[in-house]
Parts: structure tokens; sequence; C-alpha cells
């Protein structure tokens, strides 16, 4: 059988005859061996001739050539070899080296062997966790798979090198004096982060002139680096100076791969002895450590009273009007008073958008009972509460006959109203219709009560809200759009809850004040109960939190502690699967799905953390800056709105 490849196709071959000293592969019409593959460089990688065999070497190809799945510039041939290139796989034969590939199955079976002992050995290291010993085990074990004359591991600190250990064949310890090293190879490891493998010392052009190898008549030489994210923790050194190449390029392979798992164990153990020291030192020190514990619980507890928890007093800003029943003083709060400062001094008509429970009818009557009108009436209505016949004779009012049950004219809301304020609330809960002739009113004053025909003439002021996004209704066709701009002249925008969390704790002192009038004496919050509420998200706002803190007071009576906290409260507001969740889908599907929304508020956090620079975020999330873009993209997240949010 002559030396050929044989060209892998599924379950086709097609032989090549190696008959030149040459054979270029490649996708180019001039090469030797001609393979049509996009993936393949026009003159990919060559097969050579040397002195005793044959070996291929990497063209400086694009997508580069393996040898046995390593990526390889120029290697040594042996039957049974396997070539892949793009998407090529190429079988070496040659019958001069082994007429019946005994050799190729014995190579094979050493490696095989081999592998199972590094894995055994994998498996061993990572069960030690003394640290001396542990390193004494890695280079044992690795002179017993290898068979090298002597071996040393190398810790590195800085510049500094410690030669750990260093033994025979013989598992003997080896002095200072027997020490037979390169340190230019060494040195060159070291810095590059690359391993090294030497076949004769003496005659290797790059060192083969280093005093040290001269001296010690060094042959064969492996040296590689253990890696713990791209730093070289130390190195583990093998020489054999009884034979030229006594070291594989298959034994570099799995020596490798050890070496990184070696790694790893090393700092596992060196971590686990640091706790071990910590440990011992705290040992003797549990009633200092007890001591201190009791103080910062007593920190906390008055960090909760005096720093987090209000005092009666409203935000230590200067602010033109009283707002007592409007509690916080956070960023987000402090900017709404001071928009609230310059609405109260006009008799513009006010929309105030928010979520349930954020405190709109509170808003409301802070702009009428602040303002010049604070001495007429102030009247309101949710318009989400009444059907829409009955939300028109609220509102205008009616006369006798207007309906089954009119039995006697009525004044509606608005004539009430006149001179003062009417506060709507839900107002895009109204129906077409009745937003027609609210607009009336709003552009002249004027409305026709129910049934009537003559029509009713008032001067009132006009806040609205809405815990809907009126602008999305208005594109949706769902609002009159000339309606949505008479409303919205002075947009007063609530913050959720969640999104000042730093006014929980004076709501929750507030509340307690409060709550005290009915059922004395006042309770206090402990630290752990606080930070379980500020953990929270509090989907009704503010009103689910006064919700919460009435029903604390009404089941305890000393001090309120974590445990007794609804159970969806202290558990951080988790969601909870439901049955309806599970249908139609697989625990996979709905994993997922959990693991995709976490995973988005964690790049959420991120982003904010970092003030939005990309870098710094992915920096953070330990992931690459094109990973982090492809997953805001993924995610629909809005940088510019996330970043005008977090600003405001």
């Amino acid at each position: 059988m002559a030396v050929r490849l044989v060209v892998l196709d599924g379950d086709k071959k097609i032989y090549h005859t190696l008959s030149d000293e040459i054979t270029i592969i490649g996708r180019g019409s001039g090469c030797t061996l001609e393979l049509a593959d996009r993936n393949l460089s026009r003159q990919h990688c060559q097969i050579e001739r040397i002195e005793g065999g044959w070996q291929v070497r990497d063209l400086d190809s694009q997508n580069g050539t393996r040898l046995n799945d390593q990526i390889i510039n120029k290697a040594t041939l042996r039957p049974g070899d396997m070539i892949t290139i793009g998407r090529a796989r190429l079988q070496f034969e040659d019958s001069d080296q082994s007429a019946d590939g005994a050799l190729a199955r014995e190579r094979i079976v050493k490696e095989r062997d081999d592998l199972l002992k590094l894995l055994e050995i994998n498996r061993e290291v990572s069960g030690e966790l003394h640290h001396p010993a542990l390193l004494e085990m890695i280079l044992d074990r690795v002179i017993e798979v290898t068979g090298a004359q002597r071996g040393f591991l190398i810790l590195l600190d800085g510049e500094q090198m410690d030669f750990a250990v260093a033994r025979n064949i013989e598992k003997h310890q080896i002095d200072q004096k027997e020490f037979r090293v390169s340190r230019s190879i060494i040195k060159q490891v070291a810095a590059s982060g690359k391993p090294e493998i030497l076949e004769n010392a003496l005659n290797d052009t790059r060192y083969g002139l280093e005093q040290s190898i001269i001296d010690q008549e060094l042959v064969s030489v492996m040296c590689v680096p253990m890696l713990l994210k791209d730093k070289v923790l130390g190195l583990i050194y093998l020489g054999n100076d009884l034979a030229q190449r006594a070291f594989t390029s298959e034994q570099l392979s799995l020596l490798e791969a050890f070496a990184a798992q070696a790694a790893i164990a090393i700092e596992n153990a060196r971590l686990y002895e640091e706790v071990l020291v910590k440990q011992k030192e705290l040992a003797g020190a549990k009633e200092m450590v007890d001591q201190l514990n009791e103080q910062l619980q007593e920190k906390l507890e008055n960090q909760s009273r005096e720093m987090v928890l209000i005092e009666k007093d409203h935000p230590k800003v200067a602010l033109k009007y009283n707002y007592d029943n409007l509690i916080g003083r956070s960023k987000k709060m402090v900017a709404v008073f001071k928009l609230l400062d310059r609405v109260i001094e006009t008799r513009i008509t006010v929309l105030i958008q928010g979520e349930s429970g954020t405190g709109k009818e509170l808003v409301a009557k802070a702009i009428h009972y602040n303002g010049e009108l604070k001495g007429k009436r102030f009247v309101g209505l949710n318009c989400a509460a009444l059907t829409q016949t009955l939300l028109e004779s609220e509102l205008f009012g009616h006369v006798r006959g207007a309906f089954t049950g009119a039995v006697r004219d009525r004044k509606g809301l608005f004539e009430i109203a006149d001179g003062g304020t009417i506060f709507l609330d839900e107002i895009g809960e109204m129906s077409p219709e009745t937003q027609t002739k609210f607009l009336r009113v709003l552009q002249e004053g004027e409305f026709l009560p129910v049934g009537s025909t003559q029509p009713r003439h008032v001067t009132v002021r006009v806040i609205a809200a809405s815990n809907k996004n009126l602008a999305e209704m208005v594109a949706a066709k769902r609002f009159r759009e000339d309606l949505y701009y008479r409303l919205n002249v002075i947009p007063v925008q609530l913050p959720p809850l969640r999104d000042r969390k730093d006014d929980i704790p004076i709501l929750v002192n507030h509340f307690l004040d409060k709550l005290t009038e009915t059922a004395p004496p006042k309770r206090k919050v402990d630290a752990g109960c606080m930070r379980a509420l500020l953990r929270y998200d509090w989907p009704g706002n503010v009103r689910e939190l006064e919700n919460e803190i009435t029903r604390l007071v009404a089941l305890t009576r000393g001090a309120i502690t974590a445990e007794h906290l609804s159970e969806h409260v202290r558990a951080g507001g988790l969601a909870r699967i439901k049955l309806s969740d599970l249908e139609g889908k697989s625990l996979k599907q709905i994993v997922t799905a959990s693991t995709y929304a976490v995973e988005k508020e964690a790049i959420l956090a991120a982003l904010k953390a970092s003030n939005f620079k990309k870098v710094r975020a992915a920096r953070m999330l330990d992931i690459s800056r094109p990973t982090l873009d492809v997953k805001i993209q993924t995610y629909g997240i809005d940088l510019k709105n996330e970043k005008n949010a977090s600003n405001s």
C-alpha cells in the first residue's frame, strides 16, 4: 500500500496517493489536491516529505489546519492521523511506517490509557484540599504518566518563582544542588502562557545556545503553564536527559488540559486554607463577634428610626407650599413637589398619571387646598366606578323625568364644584360619548344636564387622573386626541413605589404614627423586617404598603419582625408558578422564561450601575461586549428610555 490520503466524505472514501515531494491542498485550481469547500483557503496546507517520514504544514490559511483535533502550524504525520481542514477530513496512511497499522493502534491504545490515567488524577486532585500534599500529588502523578526523569512544580508570584515541589521518577525529593532546568524556557512559558516541548534542547535553535542548557546537557524538555482565568498561576516542568523525543505532542496536549484542572485545584486548596485560618482567628474571639453583632443590630435599628424612618418634617428642600399628606423625600418625589409648586399658582388643567395606589387623589387635593381655590368646593369622582349613564348623570346632573327614577332635578358634580375644583380619576374609562360632552365643558365651560335642553355654565378647575397610558389609548383610537391635549396641559407623573424605595421607611413610620391613634402603643419595625419591606417591589404601591402595615399593627403586640410579614412580601415578591403557567408548557420552557426575566433584570441593573457604559456593564456581568449587545437587542431594552428614566 502506497503513502496516501483518504478523503472521507460521509460513507464514501476517495484515495489520493502522495507521489510528489510536496502535495498542496486547497480550493484553488492550481492545487495538487483540489477540494470544493468555501471554508478552505486557495492554498490551505501542504503535505511534504521530510527525512524519515512526512509532515503537514499550514499555509497561513484563514480557518487553520487541525491534526487530531489540535490546531497546528506544522507537525509530523503518523499512520492513522486525521487532518481536518474546513469540512474535509483527510486520513494519512503510510505502509512504510505501518504495514498493518500496528503502530497506529499501539499509539491510540497508549493515548487512551494516558487519558484514563489523567482523568483518574483529576478526580484525585479535586478531592485534596491540603495545599502541600496536593502539590506533591500533582507532580508525582504527572511524572508517573509521562515517564519523565524528573519534574518541578513551580508557583509564580509576580516575577518570583517558587520551586514548590521537585521530584524524580522514584518520587524522591530533589535537592537544590540537583536542579537541572532551563530558566530561559521557564521564563518564556511564564511570560507567554503557552507550552513548550523540546525534542533535543542542545540542538534547538531558540534555546540551544543558552549556557544552562549547554552546562547541564539538557535533552528532552516539556514545560506547561497552569492557567487560571488567563493568569499563569504556575508551571509544570519535566525533563529527560536519557533520550531525545522523550515527550510526544499527544502527551503535551493531555498535560496542558490537566494543568488547567490542577490550577483550579491549587486555587481551591489555597482558598480553603485561608478559610481555615480565618475560622481559627474567629474561634478565639466569639464573644467579641457577638458583641459586635449586637452593636451592629442596634446601629441598624437606630438607622431605621433616625435615617430611614422619617421624622414628621417634609423634604428638606425649599418648597413654597405644604404637602403634609404627600409623604416622601426621595429625588423623584421632590421633583414632583417642585412641579406642584408651579402648578398650584395657576388654574390650568392638570393630568396626573401613575399606577394604582400611587396617591393621585392626594396630589389633586394638594393642588386645590394649597391654591387660591382652597376656600371653594373640591369634589372627586372615580369614572370607573359607574356605568356610563350614571356617570353622565353624576357629572352633569339631570332634570325630573329624564329617565326612570328621576323624580326631581339633580345637580351634577360640575355644577356643585362651580368656582372650585373637580377631580376625575380613571379618566380613561369614559365612553366616547361622555368624552365628547366632557370636552365641551373644558372648551366652553358649558354642559347640558341629562334630559335638559337648557345649557348650564360653570367655571371649574379640572384635575384628571389615569393609571393607563392615555397617549397609547389615543394611538389605539380608544381616547379622543383633542380631549387628551386639552387635559395634558400640565402632566404630573407619579413614580411607582418600587422606583422610590428610599421613601418606604418614611411611609412606614407615617402609617405607624397614624395607626397609633387607634391602636397604641406605637409599634417598632426591626431592621430585618425593614430590609424585607425594601426588597419587595410593591405592585400595589403606597396603598398596598399601607394595607400591609395596618395588618401588621392589628396582628402584633411588640416589635414587628420579618416573620410577621405576609408570605409574598417576606419572599421578596418572587413570582409563584400557577397552574395556568404550566398548561401547554414544558419544564424547560417555564425555567427558560424565568431565566430570561432574571437575566434581563440583571442586565438592566448592570447598565444602571455602570452609568450605561456598555464595556463596564459587560465586565460586571463577566460577558463580552458583543454578547451584551446581542442580549440588549434580544430583550428589547431601549437604552435611551432607560437612561432617561434613571436620570429622572
